[in-house]
């Protein structure tokens, strides 16, 4: 019963989240940009304690992971700023958030594709990927609108889907747990006459 009410209630937050992004697109996305510029600010500050932590680290990847730190901590300060100094525009922000993250990507990913490259080593799914990200960012930056308010929909279709899932499977977890209960007072009964026949 516990596991059923667990569900239960964890699919209808879920539904009320789903609601609250179609309901509120701009309170949402201003909620995800100050998640997503902690989360850098984070990621920042503990790679640039592992840079100093580990030295073979430090020096295998020098230059290029101090600057990645440098960059999501600074990042994420500028991302943060921004929401909390206008929240309007969260959406369109929360785009060029996420084109930039691609760009700095394809930016680390051609710097690690020139070291490959010098060593001779296999470097060819980098080249791929520093061009997905330079189109995706491209992409991002162009129609930033249009795809931000399509994304927070998407994205709220999907939690709408995952909450409706959970209530569904919470229903199928109370009648499993119906029938186990039905099958031990049925295996009690046939115990009890087969103690009684011998």
């Amino acid at each position: 019963m516990k596991r059923f009410l667990y569900y239960l209630i964890a699919g209808i937050l879920v539904i009320a989240l789903g609601v609250f992004m179609i309901l509120n697109p701009e309170s949402f996305a201003n909620a995800a940009i100050i998640v997503f510029a902690v989360y850098l600010i984070a990621d920042g500050l503990r790679s640039t304690y592992n840079f100093f932590r580990y030295k073979k680290l430090a020096r295998a990847f020098g230059i290029t992971l101090s600057a990645k730190s440098i960059i999501d901590v600074i990042l994420g300060i500028v991302i943060l700023a921004l929401a909390l100094n206008n929240p309007e525009s969260a959406l369109t922000t929360l785009v060029y958030v996420i084109a930039a993250a691609f760009f700095v990507d394809a930016a680390i990913d051609l710097v690690f594709w020139i070291i490959a490259r010098k060593y001779d080593a296999p470097a060819s799914s980098l080249g791929i990927e520093i061009i997905y990200s330079i189109a995706i960012g491209v992409l991002l930056c162009l129609f930033p609108v249009v795809i931000g308010k399509v994304g927070v929909y998407v994205i709220a279709g999907l939690v709408l889907i995952i909450g409706t899932s959970l209530v569904s499977y919470s229903f199928h977890v109370l009648s499993v747990a119906r029938m186990v209960k039905k099958l031990k007072g049925n295996a009690k009964e046939a115990i009890a006459e087969f103690e009684e026949s011998i």
